[in-house]
């Protein structure tokens, strides 16, 4: 199961490495294009908001094994005919955890940085979007830290459907 969740972290990692180059290497040249007609705080909260979500994705991949070892304690090797679905359960909640922290902390960095290099700091204007971000990271946290109580309260939503 390890190898399992090994896997899937490496394809999460593959797969956020892949939107930084499509996404944010083009957004880094266009800032660096107009750099006149931005303030540089706004220009490095991007930058690094951006190089963050290159980080992660180094992270996710040079730590793979370290993480699926924490996704999954036991120390036996299941083979793949004897899976145990409710760890393959387990995992996807891990591995979908995971995502959701790898998208929403760096959202939540830039946020935090263009509100502080905002001339006038209406909070209004993007509370809203801070207060959805932290809620995405809790989410995550949660999915990433205790899988087994999400799996859960599935299985106990599931057994009232049927």
């Amino acid at each position: 199961m390890k190898g399992i969740a090994k896997i899937s972290i490496n394809i999460l990692a593959f797969y956020l490495l892949i939107e930084f180059i499509t996404e944010s290497i083009p957004q880094i040249f266009g800032i660096i294009n107009s750099a006149q007609l931005m303030k540089t705080g706004m220009i490095s909260g991007i930058l690094v908001t951006q190089l963050l979500k290159l980080i992660i994705a180094l992270y996710l991949w040079f730590s793979a094994e370290k993480l699926s070892s924490f996704m999954i304690s036991n120390k036996n090797k299941d083979t793949i005919k004897n899976i145990n679905y409710r760890y393959l359960h387990l995992i996807s909640f891990s591995v979908i955890g995971i995502v959701i922290l790898a998208l929403s902390i760096p959202d939540l960095v830039q946020y935090l940085l263009e509100y502080f290099n905002m001339s006038g700091r209406v909070l209004t204007n993007i509370l809203p979007k801070i207060a959805a971000k932290i809620i995405e990271i809790i989410l995550g946290l949660w999915l990433l830290i205790k899988p087994d109580s999400f799996a859960k309260k599935i299985e106990v939503t599931n057994k009232n459907h049927k």
